[in-house]
């Protein structure tokens, strides 16, 4: 999921927007305008539950992108963005896959972020040719 996660930031940098994950080498203290996402299916995983209960971003905005609506994150998260599918607590209305593990949730978490992308590019009216400039240059 952090990996989705980090291709999520990455692909909001490419639209030239700020973004960055916890933990990331240059990760900047989190403001009062920022917005948290996190992202656990089970919604009851260690580090992203920790993050989000971390005394201090009280206030801020927290967005849980999970499986499970009756997680431990639901009392802590101000929106969730529920992506119904198999993960360790086999919930009776997720939809299953042949995948293993949290495959589908991950490879999900990866399309929604593209999708936000995509309507950010709509709505901002961005010209695809010029998000060139926010693109890694020295691959």
């Amino acid at each position: 999921v952090m990996l989705a996660l980090q291709c999520i930031c990455k692909r909001f940098a490419h639209l030239g927007i700020r973004a960055h994950c916890v933990g990331e080498i240059n990760e900047p203290a989190i403001k009062k305008d920022d917005l948290l996402i996190v992202g656990s299916g089970s919604g009851g995983s260690l580090f992203p539950l920790g993050i989000a209960e971390k005394p201090g971003i009280c206030g801020l905005p927290i967005v849980h992108i999970g499986s499970n609506p009756n997680s431990e994150m639901k009392d802590i998260a101000d929106f969730m963005v529920r992506i119904p599918v198999r993960t360790k607590n086999y919930l009776e209305d997720a939809i299953d896959s042949c995948q293993p593990m949290t495959s589908l949730f991950e490879q999900s978490v990866l399309l929604l972020g593209d999708v936000l992308a995509k309507m950010i590019i709509e709505q901002r009216h961005l010209d695809m040719r010029s998000l060139w400039q926010y693109h890694a240059n020295l691959e």
